[in-house]
């Protein structure tokens, strides 16, 4: 028999303070006494170069609130990788009703690349990079089942 413990919940607020030395973004709870972070550069004693900024495109669909296609790109942002990657994983993947997500695999994990030259006229993956764009994007939304849309991807 399965026992139920009831966790409280934890919440850490919102990711929206700011390191004053690089930039990066904590939760209230990650300074110390003085408002301080460490984790991300150490209280400045580690200079990373600053990462280029993604395309405003990119950048509207992850965080525009109002855009119809903004919230599909996030609700079905892990159909979007996979209809732009090279190629796919796959494996026994062990689901758990219980708790927090957590990937868990049993087994052997596969990944799948596809033949170039493909005689079979389906196309998917890398493959797709060799066709013409706009055939390549009607493709990927066929795959994946119209949770992608054509004019994101």
């Amino acid at each position: 028999s399965i026992s139920v413990i009831e966790v409280n919940e934890h919440y850490c607020g919102t990711m929206e303070h700011e390191c004053e030395y690089c930039g990066a973004l904590h939760f209230e709870g990650e300074s110390n006494v003085h408002g301080l972070f460490k984790s991300c550069c150490h209280f400045g004693k580690v200079k990373l170069q600053r990462s280029r900024r993604y395309p405003e495109h990119l950048q509207n669909l992850l965080t525009n609130k109002t855009n119809p296609n903004a919230k599909n790109f996030r609700d079905n942002i892990r159909s979007y990788n996979s209809a732009l990657s090279f190629g796919s994983m796959g494996a026994q993947i062990e689901s758990l009703s219980r708790g927090s997500y957590c990937f868990k695999i049993h087994g052997q994990v596969y990944h799948n690349t596809y033949n170039a030259n493909n005689i079979s006229g389906e196309r998917r993956y890398a493959q797709l990079y060799v066709e013409d764009t706009e055939q390549a994007t009607n493709i990927s939304v066929v795959i994946y089942r119209r949770r992608v849309r054509g004019n994101i991807v």
